[in-house]
């Protein structure tokens, strides 16, 4: 009877520790399966945000294009920000005003003194909460390809100034020859204007 006891001990706890098993596998799945949905609904919510977010810059964009251009101008600008729902909308999404002018440079990526819808509803979303480690390494990477062609352009016009006295040291060397040294002034110390 002593192997009947052991054997029946031994059937008892393998199936408590199976069905344990099992109890624990269908919670774990069941919590990886609600972190899936929680993620997929941070998402979602995230996207409806972003989306609710355009549509609100684009209508705020719409109401100051009164003439239905499609582009505001810096008054035009001026006025939709005195506007006090638009300055708390942009206040709720990150952006703060403190110089419309400053602003509007900002989102006048093509310098036409003019912003257009997309400008402005891209740029408002760029400038959006602070800057990121991508912002700053872009900016970074534009400051140094700025920095390589005025270098470029600094040695191009190092060459030019240097072709140009070549050719003044020629030509003055050429009139000396065809007038005679004492008739031909020195072009390089001559002034060409009086500052009197």
């Amino acid at each position: 009877d002593v192997l009947h006891g052991a054997v029946l001990c031994f059937y008892t706890f393998f199936t408590t520790f199976a069905l344990l098993n099992i109890i624990t596998g269908i919670f774990v799945d069941s919590a990886i399966n609600s972190a899936q949905n929680d993620r997929d609904e941070v998402i979602q919510e995230q996207l409806h945000r972003t989306r609710t977010a355009l549509e609100e810059m684009t209508a705020l964009f719409e109401s100051a294009d009164r003439e239905k251009s499609g582009s505001v101008n810096l008054e035009e600008f001026k006025e939709l920000l005195s506007d006090k729902r638009v300055k708390a909308h942009l206040n709720s999404i990150g952006i703060e005003l403190d110089k419309a002018k400053g602003l509007f440079r900002l989102l006048d990526l093509d310098n036409s003194g003019e912003i257009s819808i997309q400008e402005f509803v891209m740029g408002c979303m760029r400038l959006k909460g602070t800057a990121k480690s991508i912002d700053l390494a872009t900016l970074m990477y534009e400051s140094k390809r700025m920095v390589g062609h005025m270098n470029a352009y600094f040695v191009w016009s190092e060459r030019q100034f240097h072709n140009l006295h070549v050719q003044h040291k020629l030509i003055s060397g050429r009139l000396e020859s065809l007038f005679g040294a004492a008739d031909v002034p020195d072009l390089a110390r001559t002034p060409t204007c009086s500052t009197a």
